[in-house]
């Protein structure tokens, strides 16, 4: 004879209290196993559209620092500001300014040590035919021909061009290269995306099947006590829940984190002084994102209850 249930037996929607149950995941997880081969594939594409993300801006800053800006600058120091510095005698030297660092840089601005930015042309090439048709605005040094940006914006386009033959060359590999990113990472995407709803549905048919075999196992009793609708949710919404956890939050979550943990060692690399600024701003936003969190979930848990009647 089948057991008598009482009101307790039942998971009533009001009465969960925990926002993460151990004993919930790992029953769920049981669920996953088939298809860990999958995830796994998944986590290193995540992983590859990671390092992509983080190279397209980086392409973008190369093309700006190294093509569509001049390069070099003249500073004023008794000593080389950085490896690789080009002395023009007299306390000055012509360097890079994607060499010097930005804590050097920011300290030279600030001394009035910076002249300017300039152009350093090779001593052949059309450049070179160009810079020889104004000796009054190129100077000729060792490595090649030298001349203030601002010297230069008034010639006529026709040697304009000339001029930045070279910077126009990078200027294209750095486009195909932006352009090859942009392709992988639709590849990447692509795959990810088709793997992960690939194992979603087979883990959401999988569950729903359960579910219905454990239902029509039940007594009489049970049915009788609970609302049609509170059993069709477990098998439809809920479970679609659970999907997207699998296909959105899971994966998702450590792409993010590593995307995170990528942009964090850029920005200290750039300027530690200005990200640790930023990172203060991080315990108010967590604090309003665990306020949110926690709204929401009531939300969403009187949403379900409703729909279960």
């Amino acid at each position: 004879m089948p057991r008598n249930h009482s009101a307790a037996d039942f998971l009533e929607e009001d009465r969960l209290g925990k926002a993460v149950d151990v004993r919930l995941l790992k029953r769920m997880l049981r669920y996953l196993r088939p298809y860990w081969v999958l995830f796994v594939a998944a986590f290193f594409l995540a992983g590859g559209i990671t390092l992509v993300e983080l190279a397209l801006p980086y392409i973008t800053k190369l093309a700006i620092d190294s093509v569509l800006t001049p390069p070099w600058l003249v500073v004023d120091t008794a000593t080389p500001p950085a490896p690789g510095a080009i002395a023009l005698g007299e306390g000055r030297f012509l360097v890079r300014a994607a060499a010097l660092s930005p804590e050097v840089r920011e300290r030279l601005e600030a001394a009035g040590a910076v002249e300017g930015r300039y152009l350093l042309l090779p001593l052949e090439g059309p450049g070179a035919a160009v810079a020889a048709r104004y000796p009054d605005r190129f100077q000729r040094i060792s490595q090649g021909f030298l001349a203030r940006a601002e010297d230069v914006r008034g010639l006529p386009a026709r040697d304009l061009l000339a001029l930045k033959s070279q910077e126009i060359r990078i200027l294209l590999f750095l486009v195909l290269g932006l352009l090859g990113l942009l392709v992988l990472r639709f590849g990447l995407s692509y795959g990810q995306v088709y793997l992960l709803q690939y194992a979603g549905q087979r883990i959401m048919f999988d569950m729903r099947r359960a579910i219905f075999t454990h239902v029509l196992r039940l007594p009489m009793s049970f049915l009788d006590r609970q609302p049609v609708g509170r059993l069709v949710t477990r098998a439809t919404n809920d479970v679609a829940a659970i999907n997207e956890m699998y296909t959105q939050v899971v994966v998702y979550l450590v792409q993010d984190a590593l995307m995170m943990a990528g942009v964090l060692a850029i920005m200290f690399r750039l300027n530690a002084r200005l990200t640790l600024l930023l990172l203060a701003f991080g315990p108010p936003l967590l604090a309003l994102t665990f306020w949110f969190r926690t709204r929401a979930r009531a939300a969403y848990r009187e949403a379900r209850r409703k729909l279960a009647r």
